[in-house]
């Protein structure tokens, strides 16, 4: 069975690992704590292993999570810039049009 990875989930996971809290990440983010929560363990499940441990003092990641934080956080940053970068260009345009 092929396993399909969400981008989103992988984006939670990136920052959450980032940030060492799932608090920070979720408000980061501007999501609710228990929305990002479920993405992490939807990830988790697709994944087929424990990704983070969760703590009082923050979250750290497992040796399968490293690997993959290692594998996707250059791709989640990527897409993250292409964002920005789109929504900064279609701005500035549309504020041209209003000119």
């Amino acid at each position: 069975m092929k396993t399909v990875l969400v981008f989103d989930d992988l984006r939670v996971f990136v920052v959450a690992a980032k940030l060492g809290s799932l608090s920070k990440a979720a408000e980061y983010l501007e999501i609710a704590q228990p929305a990002l929560s479920r993405r992490l363990k939807r990830l988790e499940l697709r994944i087929g292993a424990e990704l983070m441990t969760r703590s009082a003092r923050g979250v750290f990641l497992t040796n399968h999570g490293s690997r993959l934080f290692s594998q996707v956080h250059r791709l989640v940053d990527g897409v993250t810039e292409v964002e920005r970068n789109f929504a900064l260009q279609v701005g500035l345009q549309a504020s041209d049009h209003r000119s």
